[in-house]
């Protein structure tokens, strides 16, 4: 099975107790960046080479109320990069000047700019057309039965919805009378039902969708265990056919174990720059963004870790084993946000 080297991992500046909520590449020129945001109700651009914030890179209080920020979210496409918006349980959707490629949960896709999705805790994943008057704009609900956790477009007419009770489905554009009463299951293309037993894991992390303009049409699924202290990384694709479409994980071999993860902290976060995915970042509870290297797979020059010269703390290539029954006491896991 092939496994990840980590290369490198921050603390960042965040104060104690503090962990990272989500965490997006961003891509403008002439380098990388990547944004966090974090329990703190902060704001981070950081640079992958160090993974420290750049200068002035460091927002705090971002929204107001209890529970501050709690979304990070971009508009895809060429000339998109200038802005990164943040949601908060204050009901603010507020932009901010940064470099920014990548999204979560309501979304723009550059392959359909039209096109908003959205999910909530009541459980539907709602498919709105930008094109359309206000109330002619919604033409699709999908129910989906569990707290929306996670939703995207993994393709122009295909996005999935992952529940915080790790329930996976993938769903098509129905534009036919999706948006009627009583049509609410119309585009159901693969139900995958709880992942914990699926593949074995005790949370799911994300779903990282193919790139546009590349990646092979293949998602990855982030499986994570904090008993085992792992994170696993497995592909899930499309299987094209005659009839009905459906989506299937890759053969178990194809897997890839990022061993350690964040220890027994849960993985919040994961991402990868845009055909770029030699590298790949996660973020904890722990409040620590990790960089790790696909063995095998050779090292993207664009986003490559330089570690001679760089500060900070730096993995061990090989960490020590350690029994699940000597940790002591686990933490509880946060509350969904």
């Amino acid at each position: 099975m092939p496994t990840a080297t980590p290369l490198h991992t921050s603390p960042l500046s965040l104060p104690p107790e503090t962990y990272i909520y989500s965490l997006l590449p961003l891509s403008p020129p002439p380098t990388p960046l990547l944004a966090a945001i974090s329990s703190d109700n902060s704001l981070r651009f950081v640079d992958p080479h160090t993974l420290t914030e750049i200068p002035d890179g460091v927002f705090e209080d971002v929204h107001e109320g209890d529970g501050g920020v709690t979304c990070l979210a971009n508009e895809e496409g060429e000339g998109s990069g200038g802005l990164v918006f943040t949601a908060g349980r204050d009901g603010v959707i507020r932009g901010w000047d940064g470099r920014v490629r990548g999204g979560k949960i309501g979304e723009w896709r550059d392959v359909t700019p039209h096109t908003l999705l959205s999910g909530s805790t009541d459980g539907l994943l709602n498919i709105y057309d930008l094109r359309q008057p206000e109330e002619d704009a919604l033409i699709q609900i999908i129910n989906h039965g569990h707290s929306i956790h996670h939703a995207e477009f993994l393709s122009e007419r295909e996005f999935f919805g992952l529940s915080h009770d790790e329930d996976l489905s993938v769903y098509g554009i129905d534009e036919e009378g999706g948006g009627e009463e009583g049509r609410e299951d119309r585009g159901l293309m693969t139900a995958f039902g709880d992942l914990r037993a699926r593949l074995g894991c005790e949370y799911v992390v994300d779903v990282i969708p193919p790139m546009v303009g590349g990646g092979g049409g293949n998602s990855i699924v982030g499986a994570g265990s904090h008993t085992k202290q792992q994170l696993e990384l497995v592909s899930l694709r499309p299987v094209r056919g005659k009839g009905a479409q459906s989506w299937e994980f890759g053969a178990p071999e194809t897997l890839i174990r990022l061993p350690g993860a964040h220890g027994e902290e849960i993985v919040r976060s994961m991402c990868c720059f845009d055909n770029k995915k030699d590298t790949i970042f996660t973020a904890g509870e722990d409040g620590k963004i990790r960089a790790w290297q696909m063995d095998g797979r050779g090292r993207d020059d664009d986003i490559k870790m330089e570690m001679e010269g760089i500060e900070g703390e730096t993995l061990k290539k090989k960490k020590k084993k350690r029994n699940s029954m000597d940790v002591g006491e686990k933490k509880g896991r946060y509350k969904p946000y």
